[in-house]
Formats: C-alpha cells, sequence, structure tokens
C-alpha cells in the first residue's frame, strides 16, 4: 500500500515496527514525545531527560527508545515535506496499526507545527552558492608577450562575488 506521507511509496519496515512500540505507550505521552521531536528538528535539541520520564514506565531500552523518537521524526518530516493534510495523515497512521487516538496526537501536533518544520526544511536544504552583484569582465586582444613572443589570443578576464550565506567571496 502506497502512503502520502511516505512521498506515495510503501512503509518502510523499520517504521512498522516501530508503530508496535509507540503503541504501547499512551496517547498523551505520544503527543509529549512528538513535541520533544518538534524541539529536537527546530532548535537540534531533544529534551532527552524529558524523554526518559515520559518512557520510563513502558520499560523500552535504549534502542527502543531511539526508534520511537526516529520514528516520529520520520513522520513529521515526510508529512512536512510531501504536504500531507491532518486528516489523511491520521487515516494513514491507522492502517499501518498505530491506535486512533494516538495517530491523533501525532497528527494535532503536526498540523500545529508543520510552518515552522517547513521553514527548517527548506533551510537545511541543498542550497547552491548565489552571485552577489553583477560580474566584473574585462576582454584583452594579447598580440605579443616580452615572454612568448607573438601570441594573437583573446583573453577573458572575470570576477564575480559569490554569495554563501552572509558571506561574499570574490571570484577571479
Amino acid at each position: 500500500m502506497l502512503f502520502k506521507f511516505c512521498g506515495d511509496r510503501d512503509c518502510p519496515d523499520w517504521l512498522l515496527a516501530e508503530i508496535g512500540s509507540l503503541s504501547k505507550i499512551s496517547s498523551v505521552k505520544v503527543k509529549l514525545l512528538c513535541v520533544q521531536v518538534v524541539n529536537g528538528i527546530l532548535n537540534s535539541q531533544i529534551g532527552f531527560d524529558k524523554v526518559a520520564k515520559l518512557t520510563a514506565d513502558s520499560k523500552f531500552t535504549t534502542d527502543d527508545v531511539k526508534g520511537v523518537l526516529m520514528a516520529l521524526e520520520f513522520i513529521l518530516k515526510n508529512s512536512t515535506k510531501f504536504a500531507v493534510d491532518e486528516e489523511s495523515l491520521v487515516n494513514e497512521l491507522t492502517q499501518l496499526g498505530l491506535p486512533r487516538e494516538h495517530a491523533v496526537s501525532v497528527s494535532k501536533v503536526y498540523a500545529d507545527r508543520w510552518p515552522d518544520i517547513l521553514a527548517v526544511l527548506k533551510e537545511q536544504s541543498l542550497r547552491l552558492s548565489s552571485l552577489d552583484g553583477a560580474p566584473q569582465w574585462r576582454l584583452d586582444y594579447v598580440l605579443e608577450s616580452s615572454t612568448a613572443g607573438e601570441v594573437c589570443q583573446p583573453s577573458v578576464q572575470m570576477k564575480l562575488g559569490v554569495k554563501q550565506g552572509d558571506a561574499v567571496t570574490p571570484v577571479h
């Protein structure tokens, strides 16, 4: 089956396995974990002590907790990337076996924070350098040189300002 939040592709097997782990946690804790994951996406810092408190009673191993966090990050980032609406996300997550209350919790956090996630994803996407200002150029036709003798070839010199982030680097 194809899912919108997976880019109209089949759901990865690892995500299916983690949905089983997510189902063992209450929907309120899933929502709070989603908030921590969104904070990690936006600030590059997840509150691991809060995550540990949320998952303490579920007897998860460290690997289980990491898997659950990665599953939520995958769902939130891909839903944003592929512009999935809230209702479709709920339906697709329930089709994958996540209880409806859990799916609603995830989709509510997604619906509230998708513009912020989108801004971060755009900022992190591949960017090519841009030119700063108009290029400066000069064309010389060298007839003869004291070192090379007769040349009779054109010579072009260009100066470009390449902008990467806030820095402008001259390139000759």
